[in-house]
């Protein structure tokens, strides 16, 4: 087993994932310039799971992981997903489950390490740690890259992307702008955003700050 203090923060990453619901504002309103009030409307629950991969260095961040519940969604149509810039999968309720992220680790995760850690002429040695979630499997090491594991209910005290790194003001932002540009009705924009918009929102109002992902 690979020991973490021999490993620099190079070689340690961390991932988390948080569920989405992409046409759901926050409680507290937002108006455009041009609006008065805002009206109300049905809520949509239209939701997809993000995940984020850092090193601790802050040097290598793994693309996103978009969760969504179609293969094919709609917003895809006549899109190759190996050309959006996030690692797509899904499943019907939208969640993580312990085989896509076998298969996240297996073909995104471990050649993009691999890769990283000879690019600065390291040991291809890391290791990546999780929480305790059911979803998150304990047979997937691959010769010297580990998945290590929280101890249970502290997640929220240790876990470097619980630390203010998965957050979706800055997703609120984008819209808002998008809003603006469009010279259009928040709601309007709300009801014609689709999981491809959101994809790409994510993959530009994602910046680094310090070691993880920022989405301030």
């Amino acid at each position: 087993m690979v020991k973490t203090e021999e490993l620099s923060p190079e070689q340690v990453y961390s991932m988390n994932e948080t569920g989405l619901n992409i046409k759901i504002l926050p409680e507290k309103t937002f108006l455009g310039s041009h609006e008065q009030s805002a009206s109300g409307f049905k809520k949509n629950k239209e939701r997809i799971t993000v995940a984020v991969c850092s090193n601790a260095a802050g040097t290598h961040k793994i693309p996103l992981f978009v969760i969504g519940k179609s293969a094919k969604p709609r917003a895809f149509k006549n899109l190759n997903p190996s050309s959006l810039p996030v690692y797509y999968k899904s499943q019907k309720s939208a969640w993580m489950n312990s085989d896509l992220l076998k298969e996240w680790f297996n073909l995104e995760f471990v050649p993009r390490v691999k890769k990283h850690l000879k690019s600065v002429n390291l040991p291809i040695k890391a290791v990546l740690v999780l929480d305790n979630a059911p979803t998150h499997p304990h047979d997937c090491d691959v010769d010297v890259i580990r998945l290590v594991y929280l101890p249970p209910n502290v997640t929220s005290l240790v876990q470097p992307m619980d630390q203010g790194v998965i957050e979706s003001r800055k997703l609120v932002s984008e819209i808002l702008q998008h809003s603006e540009s469009e010279d259009k009705g928040l709601l309007d924009v709300i009801k014609k955003i689709n999981i491809k918009d959101v994809i790409y929102m994510l993959a530009t109002v994602l910046i680094s700050r310090n070691a993880f992902f920022n989405v301030y």
